[in-house]
């Protein structure tokens, strides 16, 4: 327990120093400006608060958000975890990409409610309470995103939503997994996908309008590419410190399939967990230079969401065959590798390692290609309210890959040679 304590105490610290050094590294008035920008803004997707708000106003955003969660982790007694470690590490990302202190409130209210309502600590629902907070657009859209409505009663009407939508969350998210059996990774991205559904369709019927401008800036690549950098390459460091031989632990990990619950720091130990964060975080880097992308708001979530997952069921073995099928997808004339929706789905499909690393690599070849021709029309049913659109594909993905998989058995075959002894 003192080392639980001792980690969360250390992420808080190093959280709260940088919103300090934000403060009193820029200057204040235009840091203020842009903090509020991002925090008054629909946040639908797609939305970089790079765009809105940029890039010292998009940190401090990041840096008060991330350190009111591990605040809020410590009251909450949660010991240090997987599943921690990820939504963490993901909502630090989505604080670039629709997350900001305003909208997330609303929903955690909501979800707390629900536990005063059913009597049941919050802690036990830690995983679903950190991920619901993908559903933050819906406060925004509502409170500032509806022209027709006057300031006095969308805001109240936003904070009203936030709470119901939060309030409901755990009943779905508890239903959902049973569709694709904990082959996706984002469950709650699922879940929040039908409640933005239901939000959507409610606001179409009174001819709202649910849309904003896409807000994208390549401006910052190099800051964040180093950020990620250093951040990996620092996760690596720290396994190496905590045991100076993970490999075992790793190799171990590495034959896991990642599917639902994966807790890697509880299965595998810190060391193997935070060796196996790095370098899917080296791993991303490594697509960003052969593909040249340029790293966005909304990259610098999906990259990050894959280094938190790195502790909760994702490893090399089992993204590598999601990711080259949606590779392969973008060789269809509809898409382009390039484009900002297939580059940071690339990222994103890695919902669906389990899926490969349950069923071979044909499977998740297959699952990762259906992934990029259905995450169109999943974003325009839930209408950009569940941040986690690539969650809400991998749901419907997930149920029906692994459906086939476990009807047909698709396996490559290696081939196996004996060398023959002399006599």
């Amino acid at each position: 327990m003192i080392k639980i304590n001792f980690t969360f105490n250390l992420l808080l610290s190093i959280f709260i120093a940088g919103t300090i050094f934000l403060l009193f590294s820029t200057n204040f008035i235009n840091l203020l400006e842009g903090f509020l920008a991002i925090q008054l803004h629909p946040s639908l997707l797609i939305t970089d608060y790079l765009a809105i708000g940029g890039l010292f106003p998009t940190l401090l955003n990041a840096w008060v958000v991330t350190s009111l969660t591990i605040l809020l982790l410590s009251k909450m007694k949660v010991q240090f975890s997987g599943v921690a470690f990820a939504g963490v590490l993901t909502i630090f990302g989505f604080t670039f990409f629709g997350k900001n202190v305003l909208n997330i409130a609303p929903i955690w209210l909501g979800f707390y409610l629900f536990t005063l309502y059913k009597k049941t600590p919050l802690k036990n629902y830690t995983g679903t309470f950190l991920f619901a907070s993908g559903l933050a657009p819906l406060s925004s859209f509502i409170a500032f995103g509806i022209p027709s409505l006057t300031l006095w009663f969308s805001v109240p009407l936003g904070i009203i939503s936030g709470i119901v939508g939060g309030f409901i969350t755990p009943m779905i998210v508890a239903i959902v997994g049973k569709f694709h059996q904990g082959y996706n990774l984002y469950n709650t991205g699922f879940g929040l996908g039908f409640v933005a559904l239901v939000f959507n369709g409610l606001l179409k019927a009174f001819n709202i309008n649910v849309s904003v401008p896409t807000s994208v800036s390549y401006s910052f690549h190099l800051p964040l590419f180093v950020f990620i950098l250093i951040f990996s390459i620092s996760l690596i460091a720290i396994a190496l410190y905590l045991n100076r031989k993970p490999w075992m632990d790793y190799l171990r990990l590495l034959m896991s399939s990642g599917s639902l619950p994966s807790d890697f720091v509880k299965d595998f130990g810190a060391s193997a967990t935070f060796l196996n964060a790095g370098i899917l975080g080296l791993l991303s880097l490594f697509i960003v230079v052969i593909y040249n992308f340029n790293i966005s708001g909304p990259m610098f979530a999906a990259i990050f969401t894959v280094i938190g997952f790195g502790s909760y069921g994702k490893h090399l073995r089992n993204v590598i065959p999601v990711m080259a099928g949606l590779t392969l997808a973008t060789l269809l004339p509809g898409f382009n590798l390039n484009d900002l929706g297939p580059s940071i789905a690339l990222f994103f499909v890695t919902a669906l390692a389990p899926v490969a690393g349950k069923y071979g690599v044909i499977y998740g070849l297959l699952a990762g290609f259906l992934h990029l021709t259905i995450a169109p029309y999943a974003l325009v049913l839930q209408g950009g309210f569940d941040l986690y659109n690539n969650g809400f594909t991998g749901g419907i993905v997930a149920g029906i890959v692994v459906a086939i998989a476990q009807q047909v058995v698709l396996t490559i075959k290696i081939p196996k040679f004996k060398r023959k002894l002399r006599a």
